[in-house]
């Protein structure tokens, strides 16, 4: 008998967040949730040069410190352009947060229980759209890459890639889907 070991490459895992409005003008930059602080693609890189909102934990999850955080952000961002907005999401654990009713400039509305996969707008099309886009980007660059490297295997895509590969994906979610999954989810006036 012959045993074949098998060993499995690790997947890495990342947690995304994005927003946007109803109209599809404004995005902004996806939160990024990666496994590690400083990965070693990301030595001596600024954190904050990053096309994303770049944070991290042990398990690569949201978690109530970082949507704390990102509320704050968020706030202070509406707050230094004089705007108010509503914010829905779903009611998820890692959302709850003590800041929420302090927010001088973002209005939190949570989505009822068990609704999010048809009331949530992102669920409608433009999560599916990010990562068709994200899969169309990366098969682009990995056909780049072999071309580059002809008779080596080209290096594997790393997290820097990846944060640069999603940003980009984000920017080519259409305008169309996002005013068709609002409109799809149904919940504006």
């Amino acid at each position: 008998m012959i045993l074949y070991l098998v060993k499995k490459r690790p997947k890495e895992h990342v947690s995304i967040l994005a927003t946007c409005n109803a109209s599809g003008d404004e995005r902004l930059p996806l939160v990024f949730i990666h496994k590690y602080e400083t990965p070693r693609a990301l030595k001596g890189i600024e954190k904050r040069s990053l096309p994303v909102w770049y944070y991290w934990n042990s398990k690569a999850w949201m978690q109530r410190s970082i949507f704390k955080h990102y509320l704050e952000r968020l706030n202070s961002k509406m707050l230094r352009e004089n705007r108010h907005i509503i914010l829905l999401i779903d009611n998820a654990r890692c959302h709850e947060s003590e800041n929420i009713n302090s927010l001088s400039n973002v209005k939190v509305h949570f989505l009822p229980p068990n609704t999010t996969s048809f009331l949530q707008p992102l669920d409608q099309g433009i999560i599916y759209s990010l990562k068709a886009q994200y899969r169309k980007l990366l098969c682009k660059n990995h056909i780049q890459a072999y071309d580059f490297y002809e008779d080596q295997t080209p290096p594997p895509v790393d997290i820097f890639d990846s944060i640069n590969l999603i940003a980009d994906a984000w920017k080519k979610v259409s305008k169309k889907t996002i005013l068709n999954s609002w409109a799809k989810a149904g919940i504006l006036p």
